[in-house]
């Protein structure tokens, strides 16, 4: 008897969903951190069965969004300020490593893709509107992250969402409203664009050239 293809895309399509929407919940700060989650009660408000939630929240599991408890229980995560310091500077060496990678391929479309997400950022900022500008300003540094390995780029990116959920939760603070901020992208931009007119485009992303000598 055939499967039933369209019952497993239906199954995809809820674990996805169920997973954005608690992450955003979560990034946001709408699910405190500590914040003990039952399953029953979240399967009941999604509309579906255990099966497709368990998926999700194992997946914020792996991106550290959430932590597993005995009898199959699940919490927001928690911060403590060595976590803090362990992000940044995680973050540091590699943001700085997939950029460096990445900015010897960047062409035109690709800064004119962050000249876009800076505007788009000054745009959200005007409105106050928070969760418009961090969408802004994660397709911004994804550009010059983008030719770096798959791995690599991932992790760039989980470190970046740990370290956004600590500043909008515990810090309260707001990156969108600092001038300081545009200041700041500005001066990526610029340097993005000297790297790519000054630096030899040897071998491919993610590599090393080869010598030809013995």
């Amino acid at each position: 008897m055939p499967s039933d293809g369209n019952s497993e895309v239906t199954r995809k399509s809820s674990v996805g969903t169920i997973h954005r929407k608690l992450r955003e919940q979560i990034l946001v700060g709408r699910i405190p951190a500590g914040t003990l989650l039952s399953q029953v009660q979240l399967a009941e408000s999604f509309g579906v069965s255990r099966t497709p939630l368990r998926e999700a929240l194992r997946m914020l599991q792996e991106e550290g969004l959430i932590l597993a408890e005995s009898n199959r229980r699940a919490r927001v995560a928690t911060f403590q300020l060595e976590d803090l310091e362990a992000i940044a500077a995680q973050r540091i060496l590699l943001s700085s490593l997939a950029t460096f990678i990445t900015v010897p391929h960047l062409d035109s479309d690709d800064l004119a893709r962050m000249k876009g997400a800076c505007e788009a950022m000054g745009t959200a900022a005007e409105r106050d509107d928070v969760a418009g500008w961090r969408q802004a300003d994660a397709a911004f540094h994804a550009a010059h992250y983008s030719r770096a390995p798959k791995r690599l780029h991932s992790e760039v990116v989980r470190l970046a969402e740990r370290n956004d959920l600590y500043r909008s939760v515990w810090l309260r603070d707001a990156p969108h409203g600092d001038p300081q901020t545009v200041v700041e992208h500005d001066r990526i931009i610029a340097a993005c664009k000297t790297g790519t007119s000054s630096r030899p485009r040897t071998g491919s992303p993610g590599t090393r050239p080869v010598s030809r000598s013995p």
